[in-house]
Parts: C-alpha cells; structure tokens; sequence
C-alpha cells in the first residue's frame, strides 16, 4: 500500500471497517482510488478512448471529475514496472506510469471513496491544506 504525504483521508467508524476489508482483500494487481474534485485539470484524471482508460495528468479537457488520489495498492510486480520506466521531463519518475501500465493491461480494479463515504483532501497546497484543517476541526467542535 502507497499513501503519498499530501493526502488525507477522514475514515470515521463507520467506514474504517469497510476501508479495511476493502484493502485486505487480494488485489487483482493493482487497485486505484478516485474522489470526486472541484477542479478536475489539476489531478490526474481517467479517461476513456476505444475502451482503454488511461491517467492523463492535469487535463486540459478532463472527461470527468474523478482524481485519481494519491492511494494505491499493488502487487509486487510493481517494483518490476518500476526498472522499466523512464524519468519525466521532471525529471522525476512518475507514479502515474506505474498506474498507466497497470490500466493498459487492464489489471486494476477502481475504488470509488466517495461511494464509501470517505472524505479525501489533496493538502499540496497551503490552501487546500487550510481547508482540510477547518474540516478536521468542524469534526472536532
């Protein structure tokens, strides 16, 4: 299991137990989650042509407003995916990669949070981490 650092999720009770069995249960090879967003060309989106999905990060023309958030599970064959790709013009190598390859071979399955009803911030930014912090403390009061 992959949890990037600017990502938080609020479990409550309720719904921690239904996460658990969630990511407990044998992957098919690699299992992607997705929130709903306000502002879908900043996120990695999955989109669909010809019956291929694939993330396309930071869309101009987004076919959706589902991210793709920073939460994954994968098999161990991802460490195999992983020698395979090639550093970004970020120079950086990209999970999304790992996750393409993944959805071009059709071996994921995709877990919708907000159906769970769990809460998801994205805390990249000053921002959305202010914003998240007043959500927490709305929780809390």
């Amino acid at each position: 299991i992959f949890l990037l650092g600017d990502n938080l999720l609020d479990f409550r009770k309720k719904n921690i137990n239904l996460f658990i069995k969630i990511i407990n249960k044998p992957c098919i090879h690699c299992t992607l989650f997705t929130s709903k967003v306000l502002k879908p060309n900043q996120f990695g989106i999955i989109s669909q042509k010809n019956n291929k999905k694939k993330i396309i990060e930071k869309p101009r023309n987004p076919q959706n407003n589902k991210a793709v958030i920073g939460l994954y599970i994968y098999d161990l064959n991802c460490f195999k995916y992983l020698k395979k790709i090639k550093a970004s013009k970020r120079g950086e190598l990209e999970i999304t990669d790992i996750n393409n390859h993944y959805l071009y071979n059709q071996k994921v399955s995709i877990i919708d949070l907000d159906k769970l009803s769990i809460k998801w911030f994205d805390i990249g930014t000053f921002e959305n981490f202010s914003n998240a912090n007043i959500y927490m403390k709305k929780l809390c009061d």
